[in-house]
Protein backbone atom coordinates (compact mmCIF):
# COMPACT_ATOMS: atom_id res chain seq x y z
CA UNK A 1 0.00 0.00 0.00
CA UNK A 2 3.18 2.35 1.04
CA UNK A 3 4.57 1.48 -2.56
CA UNK A 4 1.01 2.12 -4.46
CA UNK A 5 0.54 5.71 -2.62
CA UNK A 6 4.14 7.07 -3.57
CA UNK A 7 3.80 5.87 -7.42
CA UNK A 8 0.66 7.72 -7.04
CA UNK A 9 2.02 10.32 -5.25
CA UNK A 10 4.77 10.43 -7.96
CA UNK A 11 2.26 10.33 -10.73
CA UNK A 12 0.13 13.50 -9.64
CA UNK A 13 3.54 15.72 -9.06
CA UNK A 14 4.70 14.70 -12.99
CA UNK A 15 0.61 15.93 -13.27
CA UNK A 16 0.97 18.73 -11.97
CA UNK A 17 4.06 20.26 -13.16
CA UNK A 18 3.23 19.61 -16.65
CA UNK A 19 -0.24 20.94 -16.45
CA UNK A 20 -0.64 25.14 -16.62
CA UNK A 21 -4.13 25.37 -14.99
CA UNK A 22 -2.81 23.91 -11.74
CA UNK A 23 -0.54 25.84 -9.52
CA UNK A 24 2.39 24.36 -8.29
CA UNK A 25 3.54 24.48 -4.84
CA UNK A 26 6.95 26.65 -5.21
CA UNK A 27 5.18 29.14 -8.05
CA UNK A 28 3.94 31.42 -5.45
CA UNK A 29 5.04 34.88 -4.87
CA UNK A 30 3.15 37.34 -2.67
CA UNK A 31 1.57 40.57 -3.73
CA UNK A 32 1.09 42.81 -0.76
CA UNK A 33 -1.40 45.31 -2.80
CA UNK A 34 -3.75 42.53 -3.47
CA UNK A 35 -7.62 43.06 -3.02
CA UNK A 36 -9.97 41.44 -4.47
CA UNK A 37 -10.59 37.38 -5.06
CA UNK A 38 -12.98 37.94 -8.93
CA UNK A 39 -16.05 36.11 -6.80
CA UNK A 40 -14.12 33.18 -6.07
CA UNK A 41 -15.64 30.45 -4.00
CA UNK A 42 -13.84 29.49 -1.15
CA UNK A 43 -15.28 25.85 -0.12
CA UNK A 44 -14.30 24.21 3.43
CA UNK A 45 -15.34 20.76 3.98
CA UNK A 46 -15.51 18.82 7.02
CA UNK A 47 -17.54 17.18 9.88
CA UNK A 48 -17.63 20.30 12.05
CA UNK A 49 -18.09 23.19 9.11
CA UNK A 50 -20.93 24.46 11.34
CA UNK A 51 -18.40 25.91 13.16
CA UNK A 52 -16.49 27.90 10.39
CA UNK A 53 -20.67 29.17 8.77
CA UNK A 54 -22.79 29.05 11.46
CA UNK A 55 -26.50 28.62 9.84
CA UNK A 56 -25.05 27.64 6.73
CA UNK A 57 -27.75 25.72 4.64
CA UNK A 58 -25.53 23.36 3.42
CA UNK A 59 -23.63 22.77 6.42
CA UNK A 60 -26.30 19.97 7.71
CA UNK A 61 -25.23 19.24 11.03
CA UNK A 62 -26.31 19.68 14.85
CA UNK A 63 -23.07 21.80 16.14
CA UNK A 64 -23.98 22.51 19.98
CA UNK A 65 -20.13 23.71 20.67
CA UNK A 66 -20.42 27.36 19.67
CA UNK A 67 -20.94 28.26 23.22
CA UNK A 68 -22.46 32.13 22.84
CA UNK A 69 -25.01 33.18 20.29
CA UNK A 70 -23.05 36.25 19.60
CA UNK A 71 -19.93 34.19 18.28
CA UNK A 72 -22.98 32.95 15.42
CA UNK A 73 -24.19 36.14 15.17
CA UNK A 74 -20.52 37.96 14.85
CA UNK A 75 -19.37 35.31 12.43
CA UNK A 76 -21.84 35.47 9.89
CA UNK A 77 -21.71 39.26 10.17
CA UNK A 78 -17.53 38.82 9.95
CA UNK A 79 -18.32 36.34 6.56
CA UNK A 80 -20.54 38.99 4.60
CA UNK A 81 -18.20 41.43 5.39
CA UNK A 82 -14.91 39.68 3.66
CA UNK A 83 -17.25 38.38 0.95
CA UNK A 84 -18.43 42.11 -0.27
CA UNK A 85 -15.49 43.89 0.39
CA UNK A 86 -13.11 40.95 -0.99
CA UNK A 87 -15.58 39.66 -3.94
CA UNK A 88 -15.91 36.17 -3.27
CA UNK A 89 -18.37 33.51 -1.55
CA UNK A 90 -17.76 31.33 1.21
CA UNK A 91 -19.62 28.28 1.90
CA UNK A 92 -18.90 25.16 3.71
CA UNK A 93 -19.94 21.76 3.03
CA UNK A 94 -20.58 18.45 5.17
CA UNK A 95 -18.05 15.52 4.79
CA UNK A 96 -17.22 12.58 7.05
CA UNK A 97 -13.91 12.26 8.06
CA UNK A 98 -13.63 9.18 5.25
CA UNK A 99 -12.96 12.64 3.34
CA UNK A 100 -9.25 11.80 4.29
CA UNK A 101 -9.03 8.36 2.85
CA UNK A 102 -10.86 9.65 -0.18
CA UNK A 103 -8.38 12.62 -0.92
CA UNK A 104 -5.20 10.62 -3.20
CA UNK A 105 -8.24 8.92 -5.67
CA UNK A 106 -10.22 12.52 -5.21
CA UNK A 107 -7.03 14.17 -6.59
CA UNK A 108 -6.13 11.58 -9.35
CA UNK A 109 -9.49 11.74 -10.47
CA UNK A 110 -9.75 15.60 -9.82
CA UNK A 111 -12.92 15.64 -8.35
CA UNK A 112 -11.29 17.39 -4.81
CA UNK A 113 -14.44 20.36 -4.64
CA UNK A 114 -13.14 22.09 -2.09
CA UNK A 115 -10.43 24.33 -0.76
CA UNK A 116 -9.70 23.76 2.82
CA UNK A 117 -10.31 20.63 4.87
CA UNK A 118 -11.66 20.79 8.52
CA UNK A 119 -10.62 17.77 9.86
CA UNK A 120 -8.35 15.97 13.01
CA UNK A 121 -4.42 15.93 12.21
CA UNK A 122 -4.95 12.03 12.32
CA UNK A 123 -6.15 11.28 9.60
CA UNK A 124 -4.01 13.40 7.64
CA UNK A 125 -0.34 11.96 8.59
CA UNK A 126 -0.26 9.49 5.22
CA UNK A 127 -1.73 12.63 3.23
CA UNK A 128 1.21 14.52 4.57
CA UNK A 129 3.87 12.00 4.12
CA UNK A 130 2.82 10.74 0.68
CA UNK A 131 2.44 15.14 -0.78
CA UNK A 132 -0.87 15.32 -1.08
CA UNK A 133 -1.73 18.52 0.88
CA UNK A 134 0.21 21.97 0.43
CA UNK A 135 2.15 23.29 3.26
CA UNK A 136 0.80 26.61 4.55
CA UNK A 137 4.84 27.88 4.45
CA UNK A 138 3.91 28.62 0.89
CA UNK A 139 0.76 30.41 0.94
CA UNK A 140 0.03 33.95 1.56
CA UNK A 141 0.03 33.65 5.49
CA UNK A 142 3.00 34.81 8.38
CA UNK A 143 3.18 31.67 9.60
CA UNK A 144 5.44 32.52 12.57
CA UNK A 145 2.47 34.71 13.71
CA UNK A 146 1.17 32.29 16.49
CA UNK A 147 -1.65 35.05 17.63
CA UNK A 148 -3.63 34.27 14.72
CA UNK A 149 -2.44 30.92 13.66
CA UNK A 150 -2.78 28.78 15.92
CA UNK A 151 0.19 28.09 19.13
CA UNK A 152 3.48 27.11 18.45
CA UNK A 153 2.78 23.86 19.98
CA UNK A 154 0.00 23.30 18.04
CA UNK A 155 1.50 24.58 14.81
CA UNK A 156 4.70 22.03 15.77
CA UNK A 157 2.40 19.50 16.04
CA UNK A 158 1.17 19.74 12.30
CA UNK A 159 4.76 20.04 11.20
CA UNK A 160 6.48 17.54 8.78
CA UNK A 161 10.13 18.29 7.38
CA UNK A 162 9.88 21.56 8.35
CA UNK A 163 7.09 22.92 6.82
CA UNK A 164 3.72 23.68 8.49
CA UNK A 165 0.66 22.08 7.09
CA UNK A 166 -2.11 22.75 9.61
CA UNK A 167 -3.23 26.29 10.79
CA UNK A 168 -5.92 27.25 13.46
CA UNK A 169 -7.80 30.02 13.99
CA UNK A 170 -7.28 31.74 17.17
CA UNK A 171 -11.10 32.40 17.86
CA UNK A 172 -11.79 28.50 17.90
CA UNK A 173 -11.61 26.76 21.23
CA UNK A 174 -10.14 24.00 20.01
CA UNK A 175 -6.64 26.31 18.96
CA UNK A 176 -5.91 26.25 23.00
CA UNK A 177 -6.69 22.53 23.52
CA UNK A 178 -4.40 20.25 25.17
CA UNK A 179 -3.56 16.99 27.06
CA UNK A 180 -2.34 17.16 30.44
CA UNK A 181 -4.67 19.78 31.95
CA UNK A 182 -5.00 19.16 36.10
CA UNK A 183 -8.28 19.91 37.94
CA UNK A 184 -8.02 19.68 41.65
CA UNK A 185 -11.41 19.43 43.25
CA UNK A 186 -10.82 21.86 46.61
CA UNK A 187 -14.15 20.74 48.58
CA UNK A 188 -12.57 17.46 48.81
CA UNK A 189 -8.76 18.48 49.21
CA UNK A 190 -9.31 20.93 51.77
CA UNK A 191 -10.48 17.70 54.36
CA UNK A 192 -7.02 16.64 53.87
CA UNK A 193 -4.84 19.56 53.10
CA UNK A 194 -4.83 23.51 54.44
CA UNK A 195 -3.01 24.05 50.77
CA UNK A 196 -3.69 26.22 47.45
CA UNK A 197 -2.02 24.55 44.45
CA UNK A 198 -1.35 27.83 43.09
CA UNK A 199 0.78 28.70 46.23
CA UNK A 200 2.61 25.41 45.66
CA UNK A 201 3.08 26.29 41.98
CA UNK A 202 3.74 30.13 42.88
CA UNK A 203 6.44 29.30 45.28
CA UNK A 204 8.26 26.79 43.39
CA UNK A 205 7.01 23.44 45.42
CA UNK A 206 4.35 22.22 42.94
CA UNK A 207 6.70 18.65 42.55
CA UNK A 208 6.56 15.38 41.93
CA UNK A 209 7.24 14.38 45.93
CA UNK A 210 4.99 17.25 46.76
CA UNK A 211 1.88 16.00 44.82
CA UNK A 212 2.76 12.41 46.02
CA UNK A 213 1.97 13.71 49.46
CA UNK A 214 -1.14 15.19 48.99
CA UNK A 215 -2.16 11.85 47.34
CA UNK A 216 -1.18 9.71 50.24
CA UNK A 217 -3.08 12.27 52.49
CA UNK A 218 -6.27 11.69 50.32
CA UNK A 219 -5.90 8.50 50.47
CA UNK A 220 -6.27 7.76 54.04
CA UNK A 221 -10.02 7.55 53.23
CA UNK A 222 -11.23 4.75 51.31
CA UNK A 223 -14.07 6.75 49.77
CA UNK A 224 -11.78 8.93 48.22
CA UNK A 225 -10.12 8.79 44.52
CA UNK A 226 -6.79 10.25 45.36
CA UNK A 227 -6.10 11.14 41.29
CA UNK A 228 -8.37 9.81 38.43
CA UNK A 229 -7.13 10.27 34.47
CA UNK A 230 -8.31 10.19 31.35
CA UNK A 231 -6.54 7.47 30.16
CA UNK A 232 -3.68 5.15 31.27
CA UNK A 233 -1.25 6.91 28.33
CA UNK A 234 -2.03 10.52 28.96
CA UNK A 235 -0.74 9.92 32.42
CA UNK A 236 2.71 8.55 31.63
CA UNK A 237 3.19 10.74 29.10
CA UNK A 238 2.44 14.13 31.10
CA UNK A 239 5.07 12.54 33.91
CA UNK A 240 7.86 11.97 31.28
CA UNK A 241 7.19 15.54 29.71
CA UNK A 242 6.56 17.23 32.89
CA UNK A 243 10.44 15.67 34.63
CA UNK A 244 11.92 17.75 30.71
CA UNK A 245 12.15 14.57 28.58
CA UNK A 246 9.48 13.34 25.64
CA UNK A 247 9.08 10.40 23.34
CA UNK A 248 11.78 11.58 20.94
CA UNK A 249 14.38 13.82 22.27
CA UNK A 250 16.85 16.20 20.48
CA UNK A 251 20.73 16.32 21.33
CA UNK A 252 21.68 19.94 20.75
CA UNK A 253 25.14 18.97 19.77
CA UNK A 254 24.45 16.14 18.23
CA UNK A 255 21.90 18.34 16.33
CA UNK A 256 20.14 14.80 16.07
CA UNK A 257 16.94 13.28 17.28
CA UNK A 258 16.63 10.17 19.76
CA UNK A 259 14.44 7.61 21.10
CA UNK A 260 13.44 9.02 24.46
CA UNK A 261 13.20 5.92 26.58
CA UNK A 262 17.04 6.00 26.87
CA UNK A 263 16.47 9.52 28.94
CA UNK A 264 17.61 8.88 32.28
CA UNK A 265 14.70 11.56 32.79
CA UNK A 266 12.05 9.63 31.08
CA UNK A 267 12.91 6.63 33.09
CA UNK A 268 12.57 8.40 36.22
CA UNK A 269 9.33 9.61 35.04
CA UNK A 270 8.36 5.98 34.30
CA UNK A 271 8.70 4.85 37.75
CA UNK A 272 7.22 7.92 38.86
CA UNK A 273 3.85 7.16 37.38
CA UNK A 274 4.47 3.79 38.24
CA UNK A 275 4.89 4.11 41.88
CA UNK A 276 1.47 5.92 41.92
CA UNK A 277 -0.24 2.95 40.48
CA UNK A 278 1.21 0.54 42.97
CA UNK A 279 0.95 2.66 46.18
CA UNK A 280 -2.93 2.28 45.00
CA UNK A 281 -3.32 6.54 44.72
CA UNK A 282 -5.01 6.44 40.71
CA UNK A 283 -7.97 5.16 39.57
CA UNK A 284 -9.60 5.49 36.17
CA UNK A 285 -12.75 7.85 36.52
CA UNK A 286 -14.34 8.90 33.19
CA UNK A 287 -17.09 11.06 34.21
CA UNK A 288 -15.27 14.32 35.22
CA UNK A 289 -17.51 16.90 35.42
CA UNK A 290 -19.27 14.64 37.96
CA UNK A 291 -15.86 14.48 39.59
CA UNK A 292 -16.33 18.27 40.71
CA UNK A 293 -20.04 18.57 41.64
CA UNK A 294 -19.54 15.75 44.08
CA UNK A 295 -20.73 13.36 42.63
CA UNK A 296 -17.78 11.41 42.32
CA UNK A 297 -15.01 11.38 45.00
CA UNK A 298 -12.02 12.14 43.52
CA UNK A 299 -9.27 15.09 44.59
CA UNK A 300 -7.25 15.55 41.24
CA UNK A 301 -7.70 14.18 37.91
CA UNK A 302 -5.63 14.90 34.92
CA UNK A 303 -7.03 15.26 31.41
CA UNK A 304 -8.26 16.81 28.34
CA UNK A 305 -8.98 20.54 28.46
CA UNK A 306 -12.26 19.49 26.82
CA UNK A 307 -13.30 17.31 29.58
CA UNK A 308 -12.95 20.50 31.74
CA UNK A 309 -14.39 23.73 32.25
CA UNK A 310 -17.73 25.62 34.38
CA UNK A 311 -17.71 27.85 36.60
CA UNK A 312 -18.17 25.09 39.77
CA UNK A 313 -17.29 26.48 42.93
CA UNK A 314 -13.91 24.74 44.19
CA UNK A 315 -12.82 23.67 40.87
CA UNK A 316 -9.37 24.43 40.61
CA UNK A 317 -6.88 23.92 37.41
CA UNK A 318 -3.28 23.56 37.54
CA UNK A 319 -0.62 22.28 35.93
CA UNK A 320 1.03 18.44 36.06
CA UNK A 321 3.70 18.80 38.63
CA UNK A 322 7.31 19.06 37.89
CA UNK A 323 9.64 16.25 38.04
CA UNK A 324 13.14 16.29 40.01
CA UNK A 325 15.18 16.98 36.16
CA UNK A 326 12.42 19.28 34.87
CA UNK A 327 13.30 23.00 34.67
CA UNK A 328 11.01 24.28 36.96
CA UNK A 329 8.24 27.10 35.35
CA UNK A 330 9.26 25.94 31.61
CA UNK A 331 8.71 21.85 31.22
CA UNK A 332 5.23 22.06 31.63
CA UNK A 333 3.46 18.32 31.47
CA UNK A 334 1.10 19.51 28.68
CA UNK A 335 1.38 18.90 25.35
CA UNK A 336 -0.79 17.81 22.02
CA UNK A 337 -1.00 15.11 19.72
CA UNK A 338 -2.58 14.27 16.48
CA UNK A 339 -5.97 14.29 18.13
CA UNK A 340 -6.48 17.87 17.39
CA UNK A 341 -8.56 19.64 14.20
CA UNK A 342 -6.66 22.10 11.56
CA UNK A 343 -6.90 23.19 8.48
CA UNK A 344 -5.39 21.59 5.68
CA UNK A 345 -5.15 22.21 1.62
CA UNK A 346 -5.43 19.74 -0.43
CA UNK A 347 -2.31 19.84 -2.92
CA UNK A 348 -4.72 20.90 -5.85
CA UNK A 349 -5.54 23.89 -3.76
CA UNK A 350 -3.84 27.31 -5.13
CA UNK A 351 -2.57 28.01 -1.95
CA UNK A 352 -1.68 31.94 -3.00
CA UNK A 353 -4.95 32.14 -3.37
CA UNK A 354 -6.15 30.49 -0.02
CA UNK A 355 -3.78 31.87 1.69
CA UNK A 356 -4.81 35.61 1.12
CA UNK A 357 -8.40 34.17 1.80
CA UNK A 358 -7.27 33.34 5.28
CA UNK A 359 -5.07 36.07 5.76
CA UNK A 360 -8.22 38.48 5.95
CA UNK A 361 -10.77 35.94 7.26
CA UNK A 362 -8.54 35.16 10.70
CA UNK A 363 -8.67 38.76 10.81
CA UNK A 364 -10.21 39.97 14.27
CA UNK A 365 -14.18 40.17 14.27
CA UNK A 366 -15.12 43.73 14.61
CA UNK A 367 -18.07 43.24 16.92
CA UNK A 368 -16.20 40.09 18.57
CA UNK A 369 -12.63 40.71 19.40
CA UNK A 370 -10.11 38.77 20.37
CA UNK A 371 -10.40 40.48 23.55
CA UNK A 372 -13.89 39.94 23.88
CA UNK A 373 -13.64 36.04 23.05
CA UNK A 374 -11.09 35.50 26.26
CA UNK A 375 -13.22 37.76 28.29
CA UNK A 376 -16.18 35.42 27.84
CA UNK A 377 -13.77 32.43 27.99
CA UNK A 378 -12.56 33.77 31.43
CA UNK A 379 -16.24 34.47 32.68
CA UNK A 380 -17.94 31.07 31.42
CA UNK A 381 -15.25 28.61 32.48
CA UNK A 382 -13.34 29.23 35.50
CA UNK A 383 -13.68 29.66 38.85
CA UNK A 384 -10.82 32.12 39.65
CA UNK A 385 -8.48 34.39 37.80
CA UNK A 386 -5.09 31.45 38.76
CA UNK A 387 -7.01 28.92 36.75
CA UNK A 388 -7.92 30.72 33.32
CA UNK A 389 -4.12 31.82 33.78
CA UNK A 390 -2.76 28.69 34.24
CA UNK A 391 -4.82 27.27 30.89
CA UNK A 392 -4.07 29.62 28.95
CA UNK A 393 0.04 28.95 29.96
CA UNK A 394 -0.55 25.64 29.51
CA UNK A 395 -1.72 26.32 26.29
CA UNK A 396 0.83 29.12 25.13
CA UNK A 397 3.68 26.39 26.35
CA UNK A 398 2.33 22.74 25.60
CA UNK A 399 4.62 20.45 23.60
CA UNK A 400 3.62 17.51 21.14
CA UNK A 401 4.37 14.32 21.57
CA UNK A 402 6.05 13.38 18.03
CA UNK A 403 3.08 11.16 17.40
CA UNK A 404 3.16 12.32 13.71
CA UNK A 405 6.54 10.84 13.41
CA UNK A 406 6.16 8.10 15.26
CA UNK A 407 1.86 7.38 13.47
CA UNK A 408 2.66 4.06 12.62
CA UNK A 409 4.07 2.17 15.59
CA UNK A 410 2.34 4.93 18.31
CA UNK A 411 0.13 2.81 19.58
CA UNK A 412 1.67 -0.10 19.82
CA UNK A 413 4.75 2.21 21.70
CA UNK A 414 1.70 3.89 24.06
CA UNK A 415 -0.09 0.70 25.06
CA UNK A 416 3.27 -1.30 26.15
CA UNK A 417 4.42 1.58 27.89
CA UNK A 418 1.09 1.70 29.65
CA UNK A 419 1.69 -1.94 30.13
CA UNK A 420 4.73 -1.45 31.59
CA UNK A 421 3.34 1.48 34.64
CA UNK A 422 0.28 -0.29 34.89
CA UNK A 423 1.05 -4.08 34.18
CA UNK A 424 3.44 -6.66 34.71
CA UNK A 425 6.16 -5.52 32.13
CA UNK A 426 9.49 -4.70 32.75
CA UNK A 427 10.91 -1.56 32.20
CA UNK A 428 13.57 -2.56 30.55
CA UNK A 429 12.10 -5.06 28.12
CA UNK A 430 9.75 -2.85 26.93
CA UNK A 431 12.80 -0.15 26.25
CA UNK A 432 14.47 -2.90 24.45
CA UNK A 433 11.86 -3.69 22.45
CA UNK A 434 10.95 -0.62 20.95
CA UNK A 435 14.26 0.74 20.77
CA UNK A 436 15.35 -0.17 16.89
CA UNK A 437 11.72 0.41 15.31
CA UNK A 438 11.39 4.09 16.66
CA UNK A 439 14.64 4.91 15.93
CA UNK A 440 14.27 4.25 12.15
CA UNK A 441 11.15 6.35 12.31
CA UNK A 442 12.78 8.82 14.14
CA UNK A 443 15.45 8.68 11.59
CA UNK A 444 13.16 8.77 8.66
CA UNK A 445 11.11 11.16 9.54
CA UNK A 446 13.57 13.61 11.85
CA UNK A 447 17.17 13.30 10.91
CA UNK A 448 17.32 12.28 7.24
Amino acid sequence: MKNLLKIAALILILALTSCSTVPQLLSFLPETDYKGFGGKEFVIKGSWVESWTPGSKEADVDYDNVALSLFDDSLLAHNAKIMEEYDCTITAKWASDSMAESLVTDVLANTVDYDLMDINLKYMVNNIKFGFVNPWDYADIDISDTEKYGAPGYLTAAEYKGLHYGIWSHYWREGIEFRGLMGVNNNILSKFADVSVHELYEDGKWTFDEFKNLLRLCSVDESIHPLSYYDERMLVICSIIANGSNLVVYDESLEQYSYGMLDPKAVTAIEYAKSLVDEGLTVAEYDFYACFRNEQQTAFTVTETWCLGGDIEGMDMICFPFGPDAEYGKDFGAYRSTNNRYLFMPITTDSGEVGKFVNVWFEEIDEYPKSMVLENFRNNEFFNDESYNMWMTLAENATYDYAFELYETYDLFCDDLTETVFGNRSLSSFIDAHESRITSYIDEMLNN
